[in-house]
């Protein structure tokens, strides 16, 4: 797998917390939880999420990058 941007994990980002910006309107944390938390899910190695699932953080740059 190729090493993603850092303008690219930013659009990522910003994808994220716009569907989960959307998504808190609703009762939806745990479609939250199985899209976000499923075995497959790459998004991981760049964030983290803020607790109540409303919000993806970047890591630093030293920790994606290493």
């Amino acid at each position: 797998m190729r090493q993603l941007s850092l303008t690219e994990i930013e659009q990522i980002r910003t994808v994220v917390n716009s569907y989960l910006g959307l998504m808190k309107h609703y009762r939806s944390y745990n479609v939250k939880k199985q899209l976000l938390f499923n075995k497959s899910n790459l998004i991981f190695r760049y964030g983290y999420m803020q607790k109540g699932l409303n919000r993806f953080i970047l890591k630093k740059l030293q920790e994606i990058y290493g």
